[in-house]
């Protein structure tokens, strides 16, 4: 767009009323932004303009960095998650898969947490019973793990 254009069609800017019908859909006629909002917008603006910048340098860094040290990559999930040795030189290396047993107590072991961060976090605001229905639910969760208990993998 040229400057020119820019220039003419702000001189118009508020005639709005005498743009053809397929324009209109185009053309808001809601109030101008205030000189706050475009500033605000201006200002937020920067972190945009740095995610080019994050970018070059993060490249930069994981090669060098990369080039001289070791480096454990650790990806979590229900089955304990991959765990890749990445070298200096060398290919990356990927630690076997967590056996059942390591995810059977990894899942035992969580089930206190969740129902501690579930009640927990309700402590404060007595009245917001939120929390029932997601307790109610994990607690069946929990009961059917329970009943299933005597045919889990030996442990």
């Amino acid at each position: 767009m040229s400057f020119a254009f820019e220039i003419a069609w702000a001189d118009h800017s508020g005639r709005a009323a005498d743009l053809p019908d397929y324009m209109k859909v185009i053309v808001s006629d809601a109030p101008p932004a205030s000189a706050t909002d475009v500033a605000n917008q201006n200002v937020l603006a920067l972190d945009l303009a740095m995610f080019g910048l994050y970018d070059d340098a993060q490249a930069k860094f994981q090669k060098n960095f990369l080039s001289e040290h070791p480096v454990i990559l650790a990806l979590f999930s229900n089955q304990g998650g991959k765990l890749t040795l990445i070298r200096p030189g060398k290919p990356p290396l990927d630690a076997p898969q967590a056996p059942i047993r390591y995810q059977i107590y990894k899942s035992v072991g969580h089930s206190s947490l969740a129902v501690f961060e579930l009640a927990g976090s309700h402590l404060g605001t007595v009245s917001d019973l939120s929390w029932v229905g997601p307790m109610r639910g994990f607690r069946d969760a929990n009961q059917v793990a329970l009943d299933s208990l005597d045919l889990v993998y030996a442990v």
